[in-house]
Order: C-alpha cells, then sequence, then structure tokens
C-alpha cells in the first residue's frame, strides 16, 4: 500500500540531488518536545464576535497589529477589525467589482507602512487600505495567487504573489515578482513537487529572504534576495502520522483522495512560517486531533544553523506582532464569529536565544 511518507522519501532524494549546488540543513533528531508555558507567558486573553450586522462566516486572511484582529470573510466577502481591548468592530467591503468592495478576499498582509493588503481573489486584485479602511489603491493581477505579500526591500514598492502553477520541475513558477501596476517583473523559485496542487505556506524575513513550503511537504525552501535558492531546511514535524492512500507503491499520491481522509484521519500539514529575530517559525495544523491533543503544532528552528530548537502544542493560529505571539482559535459553533485570543510574550529560552 502506498504511504504518503514514501512521497516524502523521494523528495528527500531529490532534494538530495538538487542540493550540488545548494545545501539542505537537517535539525538533529531525538529532541525532547516541550511546554507552551516552558516558553512563553501569558499576558491577555481576549474573546471578540461578530454580531447579525457584522458577522464573519468563513475566516481566511488573519492578521494582529497594535492589538487590532484583521480578518478576511471570503463567504461574506468583507473585511472586519476586531479591537482586542475594547471589543469594537469595524467592517468594510461587501461583494462587488467596485474600490472597497470584495470577491471571495483572501490572503491579508500589512506592510511596513501600515497599509492593509488585501488580496480580493475573486475580483484579480489587490487592494491597498489605510488603517481606516480608506482605499488607496487596487492592483490588477493577472493570474491568482495564493498569498500576496507587499515586498518593502527598497524605495520601490512590489507585491511578492506566492502561488501555484501547473509547471514543469526546475520551472520558475513559485514567486512572481509585480510592480504596484501589476506587471510581472520577474518570476523566481523552482516548482520540485510531484503534488502540485496544494496550497502553500510563505513568508519573508527583513533580510528580503522568501521561505516557501508545500503544505504537503518536509522541507522550507529558502530563495534569497536575487532570487536563487539558497538552501531547504527540514521541518519534518515529530507529530506527522503516516497516511495511506490506499493506492499501489508505484500509483502517485492522489491529493484529493488525501483530502477526503482528513476528517476520517489524522495528518500533520504546514499550516504557515513565521520568522521572528532569531527563530523560524513553523506552524503545523493536525487533522482531527486525538483527544487531547493539540490541534496546532509549533516547531521553532535556528536562522543560524537551522537546527531545531522546539516543539510545542499550541492553543490556536499564530500570529505575531512586535514582541508578542497571539494564538486565535475561531469557534464555529458560534453563528456571527466568534474569536478566542491568547496573548502572549516569550520567556528567555537558553536552547533558542544566545
Amino acid at each position: 500500500m502506498h504511504r504518503l511518507s514514501a512521497l516524502h522519501y523521494l523528495l528527500l532524494l531529490l532534494a538530495t540531488a538538487a542540493t550540488l549546488t545548494c545545501g539542505r540543513a537537517a535539525p538533529p533528531a531525538g529532541l525532547a518536545d516541550s511546554e507552551l508555558d516552558d516558553l512563553f507567558q501569558l499576558v491577555k486573553t481576549s474573546v471578540v464576535e461578530g454580531t447579525a450586522e457584522t458577522p464573519v462566516f468563513f475566516p481566511r486572511g488573519m492578521v494582529i497589529r497594535d492589538r487590532l484582529l484583521y480578518v478576511t470573510d471570503s463567504m461574506g466577502h468583507t473585511l472586519t477589525v476586531f479591537g482586542l481591548d475594547d471589543g469594537t468592530i469595524y467592517q468594510m467591503g461587501g461583494e462587488g467589482a467596485g474600490p472597497g468592495e470584495f470577491r471571495m478576499p483572501g490572503s491579508l498582509s500589512i506592510g511596513k507602512d501600515g497599509h492593509i493588503y488585501v488580496h480580493d481573489t475573486g475580483n484579480s486584485r489587490v487592494e491597498i487600505l489605510s488603517q481606516t479602511g480608506d482605499l488607496i489603491s487596487l492592483v490588477p493581477l493577472s493570474q491568482r495567487p495564493l498569498h500576496v505579500i507587499p515586498l518593502d526591500r527598497d524605495a520601490n514598492k512590489r507585491l511578492l504573489l506566492i502561488g501555484l502553477r501547473a509547471c514543469e520541475p526546475r520551472v520558475n513558477c513559485r514567486v512572481t515578482e509585480v510592480d504596484m501596476d501589476g506587471r510581472i517583473l520577474r518570476q523566481y523559485a523552482p516548482q520540485r513537487e510531484r503534488v502540485k496542487i496544494m496550497a502553500f505556506a510563505a513568508a519573508l524575513d527583513p533580510d528580503g529572504k522568501v521561505y516557501l513550503a508545500n503544505k504537503l511537504d518536509d522541507a522550507i525552501q529558502v530563495v534569497g534576495v536575487d532570487g536563487n535558492e539558497l538552501l531547504e531546511i527540514d521541518v519534518t514535524s515529530p507529530a506527522t502520522i503516516p497516511f495511506d492512500d490506499g493506492q499501489p507503491d508505484d500509483v502517485p499520491p492522489d491529493p484529493y483522495v488525501i483530502s477526503q481522509h482528513l476528517r476520517e484521519d489524522t495528518y500533520t500539514l504546514i499550516d504557515s512560517i513565521h520568522v521572528v529575530d532569531d527563530l523560524i517559525l513553523v506552524q503545523f495544523r493536525v487533522a482531527n486531533p486525538p483527544e487531547l491533543h493539540s490541534e496546532y503544532i509549533l516547531n521553532a528552528f535556528s536562522k543560524e544553523d537551522y537546527a531545531r530548537q522546539y516543539t510545542i502544542g499550541i492553543p490556536g493560529r499564530l500570529l505575531v506582532d512586535q514582541d508578542h505571539y497571539y494564538f486565535v482559535t475561531h469557534d464555529e459553533t458560534s453563528d456571527y464569529g466568534r474569536f478566542v485570543v491568547h496573548q502572549y510574550s516569550m520567556l528567555p529560552y537558553e536552547g533558542a536565544r544566545p
């Protein structure tokens, strides 16, 4: 029977062949898991909830800035801002193609300029808004990426479109850099995985390096400012459970079959990447976790040598703002969208900090 782990082994072999020109950093094995309270200190827990007038049906993009929680709703076609301190709610958008309207908004980012970048998926554009919701500009897109990240590498503003296109191995298709008029400037980051239809996780660090991962992969591809791959980081999660898709060994895994079984079997997927100070934080999400098992797992790797620093279960989806870490849980039983937000600060950790 074909196990998904066999795919991982094949990817490792492919990565090994590719490392003739770029190395792959692997974490040491056998590190003990840590506890959340060993690394983080709880600062505050906030609960915010939509209303009949400002509901959130299907949250997609989330970001926190200055204790404001921004959430895109792909079914309600809105961007909602929750005040974590006073419970205020401000909602903008609505279904449409006009300025300030959305169709299935997806990824969400806040740039160094403080502007809000909303990927307006259904309208094939990026809407750039002020923090008060005023429209600043619209950037048309010739493709539909999965993530849009503002690039403030120099004085010329650009957008990184992290997406997935059907392409052959080693074709530069994973990252497209566009100007603020939507013109393509360059494309880079080769596609190497056999599984090509699963979403990517992506992050950008202050040095301009891009971190990419296929959600079914076990490595993060690090791409430099010049667009060349620097190395791969082995981020195999200790919690990964091999998945049997019922296919013979010589049949490639079918991601559709895998997705259908996620409701029945437990499997661990890369959910997001964050680069914070000297750490690379890789969040995994466990489908149908066993009882008393965390749905989210956080693995931290050193930016210096890419060794694993710790593995912990965390109480929600990780968002980072300055020196604070927010773990956000969406209560799907709420009629209008309810979010529990735990704010933590990082404690000094000898294994992760010099």
